[in-house]
């Protein structure tokens, strides 16, 4: 007889119900972990955009900043 057979019996229907409802929560508990984890990498890619965008300006600001040395030697 295979472990997912049908039963009338109440005790088993019990079972199953309070099996699947603890089944429904993990899911939920993970679901809800899986979006504040998602929350946390899109602010890291903002973040790490923002200083991506900093380093261009302050590279080209260095850049000037030779080029007016240059200009000067």
């Amino acid at each position: 007889m295979s472990d997912f057979s049908v039963s009338s019996n109440p005790e088993t229907a019990t079972t199953t119900s309070r099996t699947l409802n603890q089944l429904f929560a993990e899911m939920w508990r993970l679901n809800a972990h899986m979006r504040q984890e998602q929350a946390e990498i899109d602010r890291l890619k903002a973040e790490t955009d923002a200083l991506k965008q900093e380093t261009i300006r302050q590279k080209a600001e260095t850049q000037a900043i030779f080029a007016r040395i240059e200009v000067i030697v």
